[in-house]
């Protein structure tokens, strides 16, 4: 009851800074929502403690170079979109650990994409090793290996394996790159049971192992984000495609198979939760930029809820629980045409359950599904 409590003062207080940052972002009237956040940090007295504030004592991961402690590294977070770059063509070239005795490896992965004839190609066991500056991934044919740099990575996730799942390391480039036939930003290894015996288990301490040495040892300049089985819940996008799905500290994710959904947190305005039957909600992410469209994942079992916003709330983002369901086309376009009234109206309050419920704004589509394209 005690965490209940945090969290509905937390959310509270996230309204009201919410709320406050968008009149500030539609009407031009100074700082941004990530200003407003800042406040939570200072002397801001209107609020109050919140179980994020408390638990991030001690659960905040470590995060070198650059980034802050909500994982920004500097550079404009744009991997949620798609395509925003084009493939790099320019060769890796890396500094590499010259003492055998000091490298950090990980033996017996496959790899996604494959370095071998593409989708449908061959999947050679290989060896992942940390340098200097970057990673290589070498096979036992020396023609076919990948370098990329540290500073190229947008994201870094682990996650261990059980009897259904291997376990994996998943990497989120900043930019496209070509592996093998295919033109990707998303790169996984699979760790893989050898004939000597192994059990799930052994391989599960063999990824930690790496990951501890690799951020230890490394100035990698991205946190290696744990994506744990017991924050996964089911879902299905738009394009009917089904998918398992999990949040992290600093992410929302879909890393179980194809297409790999990576959503940052800190560039979510807040998100959405429509009880669309007794057992079944719809989830919609509302981005801080207004201009990406929203991105949805439905018919979530109503069993994964109370994880679903303990997760939300401790990544500090604002979430609303209603049975109406809205017309995102339209709100984000009355948005657009007429951001004095939708302000004056209460901003996203209109989301709540205890609220109107809804935002009427003159359409040009009545369709309310999106088919989230640019996160794939």
């Amino acid at each position: 009851m005690y965490v209940e409590e945090l969290q509905k003062k937390n959310q509270a207080w996230l309204g009201r800074m919410l709320m406050r940052a968008t009149a500030r972002k539609l009407l031009g009237e100074g700082q941004s929502w990530t200003a407003d956040r800042s406040e939570k940090n200072g002397d801001h007295t209107e609020g109050c403690p919140s179980m994020v504030k408390l638990q991030k004592e001690n659960k905040e991961p470590e995060i070198r170079n650059s980034t802050d402690k909500k994982g920004k590294s500097g550079v404009k977070d744009s991997s949620y979109l798609k395509g925003d770059a084009p493939p790099a063509t320019t060769p890796v070239q890396l500094r590499l650990e010259k003492k055998k005795h000091r490298k950090t490896m990980l033996t017996d992965l496959t790899m996604l994409p494959k370095l071998v004839g593409g989708q449908g190609g061959e999947n050679i066991n290989g060896t992942l090793e940390a340098h200097v500056d970057g990673f290589r991934y070498t096979t036992s044919r020396p023609d076919f290996c990948l370098d990329f740099r540290y500073d190229a990575l947008e994201s870094a996730f682990f996650q261990e394996g059980d009897d259904r799942t291997p376990p994996f390391l998943h990497f989120r480039l900043r930019h496209s790159i070509m592996v093998g036939k295919e033109i990707t930003e998303d790169i996984q290894f699979h760790l893989v049971s050898t004939p000597m015996g192994q059990k799930t288990s052994d391989r599960n301490d063999d990824l930690n192992i790496f990951v501890d040495k690799v951020r230890h040892k490394w100035r990698v300049g991205v946190v290696f984000q744990e994506v744990e089985k017991k924050h996964e819940f089911h879902g299905v996008l738009p394009s009917k495609a089904s998918g398992v799905f999990a949040l992290t500290y600093f992410s929302l994710v879909g890393l179980v198979g194809k297409p790999f959904i990576v959503v940052p947190l800190k560039a979510v305005e807040l998100v959405y939760l429509e009880k669309v039957s007794p057992r079944e909600i719809d989830m919609t992410v509302v981005f801080e930029d207004y201009n990406h469209q929203v991105f949805q994942i439905n018919s979530i079992p109503l069993t994964s809820v109370a994880d679903i916003k303990f997760c939300l709330d401790l990544g500090d983002v604002k979430y609303y629980e209603n049975d109406k369901k809205q017309n995102w086309k339209s709100i984000m376009k009355g948005i657009g045409r007429n951001p004095q009234d939708f302000v004056e109206k209460g901003g996203w309050e209109i989301l709540n359950a205890n609220g109107s419920g809804g935002y009427e704004a003159e359409s040009l589509d009545s369709s309310s599904e999106v088919d989230n394209d640019e996160y794939d």
